[in-house]
């Protein structure tokens, strides 16, 4: 299994304010809980289904570039 990743200055980011944050985990359940976690209560997103596809849309396999 390998690395995802989400980075939350993605032009995938839902609307709104976006910020340097950047997300690794070896599974997808633990990326969208530590991404959406931050998208709530950073960002104010709802944690509504919408929400969470959208963060799906934005996993990408491997390890962020620097």
């Amino acid at each position: 299994m390998g690395s995802k990743y989400v980075k939350c200055n993605e032009q995938e980011y839902p609307d709104g304010p976006r910020c340097n944050a950047v997300f690794t985990a070896d599974n997808e359940r633990d990326l969208l809980e530590a991404a959406g976690r931050h998208g709530i209560n950073v960002h104010g997103h709802s944690n509504t289904a919408a929400f969470r596809n959208q963060m799906r849309g934005m996993i990408k396999e491997g390890m962020p570039p620097e």
